[in-house]
């Protein structure tokens, strides 16, 4: 239970695939000022977004590529330049993957699309793409140094 996702509260769920902080979750509290109940970094990034805070900005240094869900439905796809990210989008369904294959080699025909560098990708509770992806020009882009 320690490390297990998704990390989640009564408000959003957190799936996070990469690194963020390879220091000691004793020392968390004291380096980031989040009381943690797990020992899985992915928890940090929860803390982030119930404060509203961009984790493209705040842990643009770390791994990231995460898929959130809240309470009202909403589902948001980003990633940073460390981690890929992919959306196949079906009839009733978005399928989120870490890799462009698993789709095909489930049998999905439809082609997974990258989530951009940096990027948010927010859909509502039908599946509809709701909002403009949003770009955040302060993170890095590590694929291209």
């Amino acid at each position: 239970m320690e490390y297990n996702q998704p990390i989640s509260n009564k408000n959003i769920s957190v799936v996070h695939n990469g690194v963020i902080t390879q220091e000691l979750p004793e020392k968390w509290k004291e380096l980031y000022g989040y009381d943690c109940s797990t020992k899985n970094d992915s928890e940090l990034l929860l803390h982030t977004i119930e404060e509203n805070i961009s984790p493209l900005i705040k842990w643009k240094d770390s791994s990231l590529a995460v898929c959130t869900l809240s309470a009202n439905k909403t589902l948001q796809v980003f990633r940073n330049g460390k981690r890929p990210i992919y959306v196949t989008s079906l009839n009733n369904s978005v399928i989120i993957t870490s890799t462009e294959n698993i789709p095909k080699r489930a049998g999905i025909k439809e082609k997974p699309i990258e989530v951009a560098l940096n990027t948010y990708v927010t859909y509502d509770n039908n599946l509809n793409k709701v909002f403009k992806e949003e770009i955040i020009e302060n993170s890095k882009d590590f694929q291209h140094l």
